[in-house]
C-alpha cells in the first residue's frame, strides 16, 4: 500500500506543477484581473509547500494530547478564506459579509481539527461535525442571500462569474464536508482517508483556480462594458457543477 507521506508528496508535485502553469498564465491576463488571479495562483503554490511539509514531516505537532500537521492546518484556513473572500469580492459584498463568510469558515476548519487532531471524541465529537456542517449552510445562506443581493450592483457579466463562481465553490466545499464526516465517522480506512483527502483538496484549488484563469476578462468588468448577461434571479440555489 502506497505510504501517506508519498501521496503527500505527489500532491505537493501536482499543486506545483499547476502553480508555475498559473504563473505563467498571469502574464497573458489583463492587469485589472491579475491581482486576484495572483492571489489564487499563490492559494495553489502554498498548498504544494504544505503538501511538501507534510510529506517530510515537518510542522506536525503534538500539544495537549492531540497531534496537530500546522503547516496543513494553516494553508486550508488560508484557502477556504481566501476562496470565500473572492467570491463574495465579485459580488462587490460589504466587508462585513465577507467577513462573516470568511469566519465561518475558519470556525468550521477548527471544529474539525478539534476531533480529527484528537482532542474530541464521542459526544464532543458530534458537536464539531454539527459545527461544521451547520457552518456550510450558513455560508449557503449568506451567499445566496444578502450577498447575492449586493451582487445587484455589479456589471452582469460579472455577477454571471460571481454565480457560477459561488456555485461551484459551495458545491466542492460540500464535497468536502461529506468526505470530513465519513472521515470523522471512521467509515474510511487510512489509505483510502488519505487519497480521498488529497483529491478533494487539489480539486478545490485547481479547479478554483482553473474556473478564474479561464474567466479572467470578467473579474474586472465595469458597468459599462457588463454586456448583456443576465442570472435568473430564481435560481440562486448553490447546487450542481452542471451551474458552472
Amino acid at each position: 500500500m502506497i505510504p501517506a507521506s508519498t501521496l503527500y508528496l505527489g500532491a505537493a508535485g501536482v499543486a506545483a506543477v499547476v502553480f508555475l502553469g498559473l504563473v505563467g498564465w498571469l502574464t497573458r491576463i489583463d492587469p485589472e484581473s491579475r491581482r486576484v488571479c495572483g492571489v489564487v495562483a499563490g492559494i495553489v503554490g502554498f498548498s504544494s509547500v504544505a503538501y511538501l511539509m507534510l510529506g517530510l514531516g515537518i510542522g506536525t505537532v503534538s500539544v495537549a494530547g492531540g497531534t496537530v500537521a500546522a503547516p496543513y492546518l494553516i494553508e486550508n484556513v488560508v484557502a477556504y478564506t481566501g476562496f470565500y473572500v473572492i467570491a463574495g469580492g465579485l459580488a462587490g459584498a460589504s466587508r462585513r459579509l465577507i467577513g462573516a463568510a470568511a469566519g465561518v469558515s475558519v470556525v468550521q476548519r477548527i471544529a474539525f481539527e478539534l476531533p480529527n487532531a484528537g482532542y474530541l471524541d464521542g459526544a464532543g465529537a458530534l458537536a464539531a461535525a454539527g459545527v461544521v456542517v451547520g457552518g456550510w449552510f450558513v455560508i449557503l445562506w449568506l451567499f445566496v442571500g444578502p450577498i447575492w443581493d449586493a451582487a445587484e450592483s455589479v456589471a452582469p457579466r460579472r455577477r454571471l462569474l460571481h454565480w457560477k463562481c459561488r456555485n461551484l465553490l459551495l458545491f466542492l466545499i460540500g464535497m468536502l464536508i461529506v468526505y470530513a464526516m465519513c472521515s470523522l465517522a471512521g467509515l474510511l480506512d487510512p489509505f483510502v482517508n488519505t487519497l480521498i483527502n488529497v483529491y478533494i483538496n487539489l480539486l478545490i484549488r485547481v479547479g478554483i483556480a482553473g474556473f478564474l484563469f479561464v474567466n479572467a476578462a470578467d473579474i474586472a468588468v465595469d458597468d459599462a462594458e457588463g454586456g448583456a448577461a443576465e442570472v435568473d434571479p430564481s435560481r440562486p440555489a448553490a447546487s450542481g457543477a452542471s451551474s458552472a
